[in-house]
């Protein structure tokens, strides 16, 4: 099964081809990007035996795509729009038990959108919660601090997404430290 392309999209309609050199799929894409690398998620429909492709532009949402999917009253199509959202959205909802953010999506009623939460509360870890809430003017401090060194601003934000250390400002001596250590690992 085919899980990752690099190519174009290119749309037909509603529907949205992502190709290559090689070969191309027909994928539900709902994303930014015209090209480039994306992450793709084959659904079998155990009934028709068809394969419906999902692609996705992170490979977090693809994971998140995978967990929200096992979670009983959501569908593929579902799964795929919630995957899609804004990641800051998404957990401050759960954290706060919005169960109206989740009724939203179509096809999520009251009781799948109580599931929903009640779901994701338990899998989704405070530390990866926390990463994605670093504030905006935290993160900005680090890249300014870390920019005269050469830092790249993209790679230290993808670099915090692994980090440990809860991302605070009373941490950030000790995350400057860790980026130090960590930058070309």
């Amino acid at each position: 099964m085919l899980h990752y392309i690099i190519g174009k999209v290119f749309s037909i309609g509603n529907k949205q081809i992502i190709y290559n050199d090689f070969f191309g799929i027909q994928a539900n894409y709902h994303g930014d990007k015209t090209e480039g690398n994306f992450f793709v998620n084959p659904i079998i429909d155990s009934n028709t035996g068809n394969i419906t492709y999902f692609a996705f532009d992170e490979i977090e949402q693809k994971d998140f795509f995978e967990t929200v999917i096992k979670i009983s009253g959501i569908g593929a199509k579902t799964a795929y729009f919630l995957s899609m959202l804004d990641k800051k959205d998404v957990n401050k909802a759960i954290q706060d038990f919005d169960i109206k953010y989740f009724q939203k999506l179509p096809g999520i009623g009251p009781k799948t959108a109580k599931r929903l939460v009640l779901e994701l509360k338990n899998k989704i870890k405070k530390s990866d919660i926390a990463k994605l809430n670093i504030d905006n003017d935290f993160l900005n401090d680090i890249i300014k601090t870390l920019k005269p060194y050469g830092f790249d601003s993209n790679n230290i934000k993808k670099l915090l997404e692994k980090c440990d250390i809860v991302l605070e400002k009373q941490n950030m001596e000790k995350i400057i430290k860790w980026i130090f250590e960590n930058y070309n690992n």
